[in-house]
């Protein structure tokens, strides 16, 4: 007679706990919807390492400006320390969204174990492809991701860009933003920069726009990405809830775990533990609400003008 594994639920701990025992296919059930959950995890992550990176680019844009408007220097390190700076943040952004890409078939596959591989790498692949044919900018940024990570680096000059308005006292008001661009001769001199995308860009390219516009695609991608796998993620968490429940129900207190354990017939201590637990589960469903979908952020932009000097609205283009 052959021998065979045992699987059970309880809690790995000195106390003593209830035993449940339960089937094989119950144990690779939860072990499968424990896999769908950490990759849907996976997936919250990825998403909030690109939208820190991209955070931080934009705080500097405005600490820049404020540096400018407070202390004037016209030191040459002053201004490579600004150019090394915006080419660390937009490698950071690039790498970020290029380590999310890569990864998300790997995720996709765990979170849709009932679909074709094909299927799924098909599904990610026009999206990509969309985006790409549908924005300039998304196309540039992902030559740029290239042209950083085997050639060279890209801010060709940083300024600061100051205008004023007229108000409503009669006075003007300064307005003082930080501009960063690359050109069009830096990049050419990457015999390996796509042709396409060095053909249709202008000689010099404000980056902060092409960024917001690139940032709003992959928005757009992951709001899909969510949407497609929305459905395999709730039934595993469903899952899993129902099996805790059914556990806790057996103890004289309610418990928030519990351990799924393979046992083989000749060993006393579990070969292999899965740990029922939602606190981490709950992490991403954090991210997934913090992070809302914000396709058009080409069309909004963060400022700290107060309503104390009014623009009139007949009035309100800058000289």
């Amino acid at each position: 007679m052959l021998n065979q594994d045992r699987y059970c639920l309880t809690i790995n701990v000195l106390d003593r706990n209830p035993e449940i025992e339960i089937s094989r296919e119950k144990f690779e059930d939860i072990k499968q919807c424990t896999a769908t959950l950490s990759a849907a995890l996976a997936v919250e992550e990825k998403y909030e390492l690109i939208t820190c990176n991209y955070v931080e680019y934009e705080q500097d844009l405005l600490n820049c400006a404020l540096a400018h408007q407070l202390r004037f220097s016209a030191d040459y390190i002053d201004m490579f320390d600004e150019i090394t700076k915006f080419n660390r943040r937009i490698t950071n952004i690039l790498t970020s969204t290029r380590m999310y890409m890569d990864h998300m078939p790997r995720h996709l596959g765990k979170c849709l174990p009932a679909e074709d591989k094909a299927e799924v790498e098909l599904f990610l692949k026009r999206l990509t492809h969309g985006e790409y044919d549908a924005y300039f900018e998304y196309a540039f940024l992902e030559a740029l991701r290239n042209h950083l990570q085997h050639a060279g680096l890209c801010v060709s000059q940083v300024t600061l860009d100051n205008r004023n308005y007229p108000v409503d006292d009669g006075g003007r008001l300064w307005e003082n933003r930080t501009l960063v661009f690359t050109d069009k001769k830096l990049l050419g001199g990457n015999p390996e920069f796509k042709k396409f995308v060095l053909n249709k860009m202008p000689d010099k390219v404000e980056l902060t726009t092409a960024i917001r516009v690139y940032i709003g695609c992959i928005s757009r991608i992951h709001d899909k990405i969510r949407d497609r796998i929305q459905t395999s993620v709730d039934a595993a968490r469903a899952s899993l809830e129902e099996t805790l429940k059914n556990y806790s129900d057996q103890c004289t207190s309610p418990t928030k775990m519990v351990h799924a354990n393979r046992y083989s017939s000749t060993q006393d201590t579990p070969e292999e533990v899965v740990l029922i637990f939602f606190e981490w589960d709950n992490i991403r469903i954090k991210l997934q609400n913090k992070n809302m979908k914000k396709s058009n952020l080409s069309r909004h932009y963060v400022s700290n003008r107060t309503n104390t000097t009014t623009i009139p609205p007949a009035t309100g283009s800058p000289s």
